[in-house]
């Protein structure tokens, strides 16, 4: 399961960074463009893995 969260996030900051790249001139403003999205989408898929971790019945 978390396995799949960071690899979806891997994707996404990829795909990000692949079109920041073949749109931007600077090849490091689109490098800190890739970094940044798979960043957050790794940071996005953490707290949905710890979302789906969290025992339903504790309230």
């Amino acid at each position: 399961m978390v396995l799949a969260h960071l690899l979806v996030g891997l994707l996404a900051g990829g795909l990000v960074g692949m079109v920041r790249l073949m749109t931007a001139p600077q090849v490091w403003s689109a490098l800190g463009s890739y970094a940044l999205a798979g960043g957050l989408a790794l940071l996005a898929s953490a707290l949905l893995s710890l979302a789906a971790q969290r025992d339903p019945d504790d309230t």
